[in-house]
């Protein structure tokens, strides 16, 4: 009788011990699932984001490369404006003095 009410006793622990085991084993499976479905969205992230970093840097250096240009273009206008300029100013003296030696 005793005997018998441990065994069954015994018996009634390994089955719970089983469901538990079962259920932490579901529930592993679980957070593995949302581990890896998570994993995988980070290293989505990561590519568009590289992706989007890559274009950015693109774009910088094409719009540097444009401002480079405009500052040499407006250098060069400057320097044809001053130089012709110039070109008036000794024009004018020439011109200025040909008419008093007239």
């Amino acid at each position: 009788n005793a005997i018998t009410r441990q065994a069954q006793q015994a018996d009634e622990r390994a089955r719970r011990a089983e469901e538990r085991a079962k259920m932490a084993e579901q529930q592993l499976m679980k957070i593995n699932k949302q581990y890896d479905a998570l994993q995988q969205q980070m290293r989505l992230q990561a590519q568009q984001a590289s992706d989007r970093a890559t274009k950015a840097e693109e774009r910088t250096t094409t719009v540097e490369q444009q401002l480079l240009e405009t500052n040499q273009q407006h250098n060069a206008i400057t320097r044809q404006a001053q130089q012709a300029d110039e070109r008036a100013r000794r024009a004018e003296e020439r011109a200025k003095m040909a008419e008093q030696q007239l």
